[in-house]
């Protein structure tokens, strides 16, 4: 659950963030993310949410890419 809220903080700021070192930031972790043994789970997790006042539809966009690219 832990690693869902960060990757929902992640992607929000790469897509909403004002400060753009902040978006790089955000992105470059995203990218290390994906390429973890952890990421296949927690995008699994992000996709079977039910009602997480978290995930919207980018977070689930970006874990359906995870799946995709794995």
């Amino acid at each position: 659950m832990e690693l869902q809220m960060k990757v929902a903080e992640a992607v929000h700021t790469l897509n909403h963030g004002i400060e753009s070192s902040l978006r790089v930031a955000a992105n470059q972790w995203l990218v290390m993310f994906q390429q973890t043994d952890a990421a296949w789970e927690v995008a699994t997790s992000i996709l079977t949410s039910k009602c997480s006042p978290y995930i919207d539809c980018e977070v689930e966009f970006f874990a359906a890419q995870i799946i995709r690219r794995k």
